[in-house]
């Protein structure tokens, strides 16, 4: 996605949920420092619509307030139940602001 503005950066999650048919799960996710490894942001939580499918393709985009330095994405996915299912990182570093 990118910069929408100087201080914004829109950005898309893509994964697959599996196992969840009928069912919500949900995302946190907050920025970090690419160099220190120290976060910049707190954790936001986005929620998955019921999954149709027991394997479904999800796409949110969402915005992030753009950190002043190069930065990426640790996103956390989670069953309904609160389980951790799975941790990524953004697949390159975001420049800053």
């Amino acid at each position: 996605m990118g910069a929408v503005t100087p201080t914004v950066t829109k950005v898309q999650l893509v994964m697959t949920w599996t196992g969840l048919k009928g069912r919500s799960g949900y995302v946190k996710w907050y920025t970090y420092n690419d160099a220190t490894k120290i976060r910049t942001s707190d954790d936001s939580t986005i929620s998955t619509p019921a999954l149709n499918w027991d394997s479904t393709d999800w796409k949110p985009t969402f915005i992030v307030p753009t950190p002043p330095v190069h930065w990426q994405l640790q996103v956390t996915a989670y069953a309904p139940d609160g389980t951790q299912l799975t941790t990524a990182h953004s697949a390159f570093t975001f420049a800053g602001s």
